[in-house]
């Protein structure tokens, strides 16, 4: 096969492109929060956004209603903080780390926490704090065995008088992408519950994809 490279476009290049639409994301997040109802829809836009920019789509996503972000790590909320505003929900999927405190104080993002060491750490950290410490959300690990608090720590949370507000419950499938799995429905009746001991906080069980 011959390619007659006069026809080709002037910018071509050996490298690849990647051209991103925002008009697609906004029909997306549309689409996704009409199909919510009710609940809320929160975006996913640890690691750039997958690399497609972070700062972007997030500033993208908040246009359009979006208020509830999670990011990988501290660095990562910080940008994305000052590319939307302050009226956005930061939660950090790696918890809090103590190089990290100015950030999650200073930046108010809220860390997600994976253990009862990462509660008792933040809960350490909150004490004595005039200004009341950024929330927290709590992950629960109901079968992905590769993140969140385990099955032998969970009935620790129902018994500690935590200095910070708890206000996400969350837990992360497995096998969503597999919808006849049976993990699927084994992680559901788990997180259910889990649930029944927090009826008053959000709860969200999903993984990036949804």
């Amino acid at each position: 096969m011959t390619i007659d490279m006069s026809k080709a476009n002037t910018n071509f290049s050996s490298q690849p492109l990647l051209q991103i639409d925002l008009s697609a994301v906004v029909r997306n997040y549309q689409a996704l929060a009409k199909r919510a109802g009710s609940a809320k829809v929160g975006a996913s836009v640890k690691a750039d956004a997958y690399g497609i920019g972070a700062e972007r789509i997030g500033r993208v996503l908040f246009d359009q209603g979006c208020r509830t972000f999670f990011v990988a790590h501290a660095l990562e909320g910080a940008a994305l903080r000052r590319a939307t505003s302050d009226q956005a929900e930061i939660y950090v999927f790696s918890g809090p780390t103590p190089g990290d405190y100015p950030l999650f104080f200073g930046e108010n993002l809220k860390p997600v926490l994976n253990s009862k060491a990462q509660a008792d750490l933040w809960n350490e950290v909150s004490q004595g704090r005039h200004n009341h410490p950024p929330a927290a959300a709590l992950h629960f690990d109901t079968g992905i065995n590769r993140l969140g608090i385990p099955e032998d720590e969970q009935a620790y949370f129902l018994t500690q008088p935590y200095q910070f507000d708890i206000d996400l419950v969350l837990s992360h499938l497995a096998c969503s992408a597999l919808p006849d799995h049976e993990l699927n429905a084994a992680q559901l009746a788990r997180f259910q519950e889990i649930a029944k001991n927090y009826p008053d906080i959000r709860k969200s069980l999903a993984n990036t994809g949804g």
